[in-house]
């Protein structure tokens, strides 16, 4: 929170809705989780709703193997060490983002996609590279 102009005036600093987390706020993420604050208070601190704090860490949240014990009747157990780590978030991030969204209809037919790519006609003139499709008649 700022105050400006002698208290006339109070500006909150929230970060504009549906932005997606920074790789900063993910490292700030990561540090207050090791200091063991709860993600209500990361969320204050990083001036973001709860719930998005919330789904980072559910989400981004990294299991290793702690410790294996075998006991004597020959069953194995495992205890496990979870973790927030900002770079796999990021990792996990750009992933799925690059997943998201319409693909184009054309990509499944890959005759369409054989055609268009014999028609392309790539062509150099004084050093600028021109593309254009062939027409039919040029084609044959």
């Amino acid at each position: 929170m700022t105050l400006v102009n002698d208290n006339t005036q109070i500006v909150i600093n929230h970060p504009q809705k549906g932005t997606h987390l920074t790789i900063q706020e993910r490292g700030q993420i990561q540090a207050y989780k090791e200091m063991g604050l709860s993600n209500r208070q990361i969320a204050r601190k990083l001036n973001r709703a709860p719930q998005t704090t919330n789904n980072e860490v559910k989400r981004r949240w990294v299991k290793t193997i702690k410790q294996i014990q075998k006991k004597a009747n020959g069953k194995e157990y495992r205890y496990y060490n979870e973790q927030y780590y900002a770079e796999v978030g990021q990792i996990r991030y750009a992933s799925n983002k690059s997943q998201c969204g319409r693909k184009p209809i054309y990509w499944s037919f890959p005759e369409i996609v054989a055609k268009l790519d014999s028609l392309l006609v790539l062509r150099q003139d004084n050093g600028q590279v021109k593309i254009r499709f062939l027409t039919t008649n040029q084609a044959t």
